[in-house]
């Protein structure tokens, strides 16, 4: 924050707030639009050596696809992406991205995300293993109305778990 203001504002030129753009002049804010941006069969490399025992895994393969990505100076800016992540794990999301005011609404999903992969931020809080298959999806709104307050809303969500098991960690048994 510079001066009570995000620094990324000065990306959009001599833009107050998105109510302050006048329609004709968004067209001559566009400094870049592209149709499709699509990466696929990568592999990300995480690495948190923040735990008394360090994670290392490597995820992938990924893929990602965006849609309409541009730098237009416009509060309903629609934008979308689908990541896949190895077979099975899927995030999606569709909505609309403003930076002044900093705000964005949208529906998002994910599917198959393994839980058990969490296993080394909750094995010191809790004796069990956690095993399941997890998806939520939902729609959503955010809005910063004034430096340090946002308004946040989720609707229309709901989440569920397949495949569910807790494990004692001490003596391997499902309970």
């Amino acid at each position: 924050l510079e001066e009570g203001h995000l620094n990324f504002e000065k990306l959009i030129s001599g833009a107050e707030s998105d109510a302050d753009v006048v329609e004709d002049e968004v067209s001559a804010d566009i400094g870049f639009w592209v149709g499709k941006v699509e990466v696929a069969n990568f592999v990300l490399d995480f690495e948190d050596r923040a735990l008394a025992t360090a994670v290392h895994e490597e995820i992938g393969p990924v893929s990602f696809v965006a849609h309409d990505v541009h730098n237009k100076a416009d509060g309903d800016a629609p934008y979308s992406f689908d990541v896949t992540i190895g077979e099975s794990t899927t995030l999606s999301w569709e909505g609309t991205l403003g930076l002044v005011p900093l705000s964005s609404a949208g529906a998002f999903s994910v599917q198959g995300l393994d839980l058990s992969k969490g296993r080394p931020y909750w094995e010191t809080l809790v004796n069990v293993d956690l095993q399941a298959i997890f998806q939520v999806s939902g729609t959503y709104s955010f809005l910063q109305e004034e430096i340090g307050e946002f308004q946040f809303l989720l609707n229309e969500t709901s989440m569920g778990m397949e495949d569910f098991r807790l494990i004692d960690s001490g003596n391997k048994e499902s309970f």
